[in-house]
């Protein structure tokens, strides 16, 4: 008999048994592949509660736990900086970790804004070729100190070759 079609009267309807949910049901909740799951213990961000057998059960609590991993992973975080999160010794270690977090959010968001101005002046632009025009050629050159890494290193960028603009192909 397919699990689909069992009810052995101790689970309702929604497969729910007594609050826990089976791997398959709290991943399909989500809808993940089990091995997600799997995976995300192994990596120690989620731990289930065990029963008679060393099957897994999910509660309410795990389930809260897949959600937030989830909503972390959409900010960006990777599993080892949510185990981080998770495994947090205190409050203020949390603190700093989702601050440092949200200092590399604020950067990527910039970098996607000035990629976005870009995109849209290239579509709006009546030059045949890009880099022939001057506004173009203007939001290249105040991106050129992070493609040049001189935002990072604070060093001229000459030595790692030539510029976006030196060597742009036309298109």
């Amino acid at each position: 008999m397919k699990s689909s079609e069992a009810n052995d009267g101790v689970r309702p309807a929604d497969g729910r048994s007594g609050g826990e949910l089976t791997i398959g049901e709290l991943a399909r909740s989500f809808g993940l592949a089990t091995h997600v799951l799997r995976h995300w213990e192994s990596v120690g961000v989620l731990v289930p509660a065990r029963r008679s057998g060393g099957q897994r059960r999910y509660t309410d609590d795990q389930r809260c736990r897949v959600a937030l991993v989830l909503r972390a992973q959409r900010a960006g975080m990777s599993l080892a900086r949510i185990r981080e999160a998770l495994d947090a010794p205190d409050q203020q270690a949390l603190r700093d970790l989702l601050s440092a977090h949200l200092d590399e959010l604020a950067r990527r968001m910039e970098q996607l804004r000035e990629a976005m101005e870009m995109l849209e002046h290239s579509m709006a632009c009546r030059h045949p070729n890009t880099v022939e025009c001057p506004r173009a050629r203007e939001l290249l050159e105040n991106t050129t100190a992070v493609c040049t890494g001189e935002a990072h290193t604070g060093g001229t960028g000459r030595e790692k070759g030539p510029g976006p603009l030196r060597g742009a192909v036309s298109g």
